[in-house]
């Protein structure tokens, strides 16, 4: 298992449909920590990580994925942070 931060910026939300882009975020153990930032659990590589969720996205969005081994510092997230990290990184 691995943890990434997911990061992403949808140009136009308001105006298309990102039905099918959530469903395949929230299909991987994760948490939104921030607007538009979620922190996951994968046995996906992260080239795949990354397919799977991209192909959802519209030419002129941004996504950003990166892998962290740590527990990292935060503060000021979104409810159920806290949780998700105590139960991966005692």
């Amino acid at each position: 298992m691995a943890y990434f931060v997911i990061s992403f910026d949808l140009k136009h939300a308001r105006l298309r449909n990102y039905q099918n882009f959530y469903q395949a975020l929230r299909s991987f153990d994760g948490v939104e920590i921030r607007e538009f930032v979620y922190i996951v659990d994968s046995r996906l590589s992260i080239s795949r990580l990354f397919s799977e969720i991209h192909r959802w996205l519209h030419e002129d969005d941004a996504l950003f994925i990166t892998e962290f081994a740590k527990k990292p510092s935060w503060t000021k997230t979104l409810p159920g942070t806290k949780a998700w990290i105590d139960a991966r990184f005692p």
